[in-house]
């Protein structure tokens, strides 16, 4: 949302730290017939829809989803036999609407997003529904710490969020289609049909006995040198299969000077082992990589790459790219990044928010890496191979392989 003025984003920022709603700073209330509207509906199936706001319609009638496009999602729910106002809760990004159904500000998002957070804390719906970009941006943005960016990168993912234990489905807004229907090359129509279908079939939790993944849980932070090795050896004569990553101190590994910081391997089994690149670990990390255990990476050129400048040869039996097997599933602009799929197939929210800031460079360029203190490095390096051998588990089951 970088096209928001600063002033905007001041007065945003001061209401997105409110636990507690406070409706009214915004001043869309004093525009609007029927101000803060309520959830609606009786939500017997615990879908919970998220609109943008309410419409002129809506807003003269004292009523959601009142016009054609409120025609047009009950008609798709009807078909998958729901009823909008029976089974499922209905609330909006916004609660007030606005002048001339013009786009919502900034300011107005963030100033409605603690009635949003509450919502969803009172309901602990099963099945979210985030409608329109502005209902996407409410919902994913708690998240995904970085840009949104456009809505198409997320309509019909269906995220298993860890943080609600709820599945998250965004899709188009009905009223972006209603001028759309009866169309012949009306795609949007159509997949927006067959988003909602497939949402509607998403019954229960993601994680149905509620023990939510926790992979930070899973990694080990290994700062003894001896202890890593060790550590490699087993996974060496037992893994299956191993994903590994690693953090250098800058994107390529043409400089003279170029070093990796750390390396993290995580087995078949949930073994997640994260470790400062000493002299022990990294002699233990070259046999591995070129032993017939089977490799998978995420963009395994840079992994090839810095493995070359390391040992003076490549990787030994890679078997997987996540990466690619990201474009072949899904090529959509800026949803094929590890942090991306980690969040829409295994529903992990951000995890670099600590470590990302010092770790952008171009090229040869050196980065900040020495200003992250090791524990969070290593949480986050290690996070990257767990969550690169679960999606390539997930890629391969897919793919049938």
């Amino acid at each position: 949302m970088g096209f928001f003025s600063q002033k905007e984003k001041s007065v945003a920022d001061d209401c997105s730290r409110l636990s507690i709603p406070r409706c009214g700073k915004c001043g869309l209330n004093k525009l609007c017939n029927n101000p803060h509207f309520p959830v609606t509906g009786d939500g017997r199936k615990k879908i919970l829809i998220v609109g943008e706001s309410p419409g002129q319609q809506d807003d003269a009638r004292g009523r959601l989803f009142t016009g054609k496009s409120g025609s047009l999602l009950r008609s798709v729910l009807d078909e998958n036999e729901v009823d909008l106002f029976e089974d499922c809760w209905v609330t909006n990004a916004v609660l007030c609407a606005a002048p001339d159904n013009r786009d919502l500000t900034f300011s107005e998002l963030q100033c409605c997003l603690p009635n949003l957070i509450k919502t969803l804390d009172d309901l602990q719906p099963e099945l979210i529904i985030p409608m329109g970009r502005f209902g996407i941006a409410q919902v994913v943005g708690r998240l995904w710490k970085d840009r949104i960016g456009p809505g198409r990168r997320w309509v019909g993912w269906k995220i298993p969020s860890t943080d609600w234990n709820a599945w998250v489905c965004p899709t188009y807004h009905p009223a972006y289609l209603v001028d759309k229907v009866g169309q012949k090359e009306a795609v949007d129509v159509l997949l927006w049909k067959r988003h909602m279908e497939q949402a509607l079939r998403m019954v229960g939790r993601p994680y149905d006995d509620g023990v939510v993944p926790d992979r930070e849980s899973m990694v080990k932070c290994c700062y003894s040198d001896d202890e890593a090795v060790a550590w490699l050896e087993d996974v060496l004569y037992n893994a299956q299969m191993v994903s590994f990553d690693y953090e250098s101190d800058r994107l390529k590994p043409d400089h003279p000077r170029a070093k990796i910081v750390s390396c993290s391997v995580a087995d078949d089994s949930g073994n997640v082992i994260a470790y400062p690149w000493l002299r022990g670990s990294s002699e233990a990390t070259r046999r591995l990589l070129y032993s017939d255990v089977p490799k998978v990476g995420w963009n395994i050129k840079h992994e090839e790459r810095w493995t070359r400048r390391m040992f003076g040869k490549g990787v030994r039996n890679w078997l997987w790219c996540g990466m690619q097997a990201a474009h072949v599933l899904d090529s959509r602009k800026q949803t094929t990044s590890l942090k991306f799929r980690s969040l829409v197939r295994l529903g992990v929210s951000s995890y670099d928010e600590v470590s990302s800031k010092f770790m952008t460079s171009s090229g040869n360029e050196r980065n900040k890496i020495a200003e992250v203190a090791m524990s969070d490095l290593l949480l986050y390096n290690g996070m990257d191979a767990v969550c690169t051998i679960d999606l390539a588990k997930i890629q391969m089951e897919l793919m049938g392989r």
